[in-house]
This record gives C-alpha cells, structure tokens and sequence, in this order.
C-alpha cells in the first residue's frame, strides 16, 4: 500500500471515532523514510472530552 492510500485509510477509518479531534502523525511515515511492509505507522490522538470513557469510575 503507498502512503497516501495509508493515510487515506487511517482517515476513514479513525474519522469514525467519537468525539475524535486530532489524529497527529509522526515518525517514518513523515519523515520520508517509510518502508511498506516493514514500518509502523506512529500516531498520535486528541479526544474532545478526554478519555474518562475508557476507563470505568473507581469507588
């Protein structure tokens, strides 16, 4: 898969998030030297209200 099809999918497919703000990409795929096959993809994201729902309230 080339690059712009990478993105193209990370967008669809993290845009279904609730509440999803940001998704920042980093690393290799940015940097230019991204390997198909063989890099990971580095990302970062940004929620509008937090993340209190992934963990259940203690107490």
């Amino acid at each position: 898969m080339k690059v712009e099809g990478l993105i193209e999918c990370l967008r669809q497919k993290l845009g279904r998030v609730p509440g999803l703000h940001s998704l920042i990409l980093f690393g290799s795929l940015v940097g230019g030297d991204f390997i198909p096959g063989t890099s990971d993809v580095d990302f970062f994201s940004i929620l509008d209200d937090g993340v209190e729902w992934l963990w259940p309230e203690e107490g």
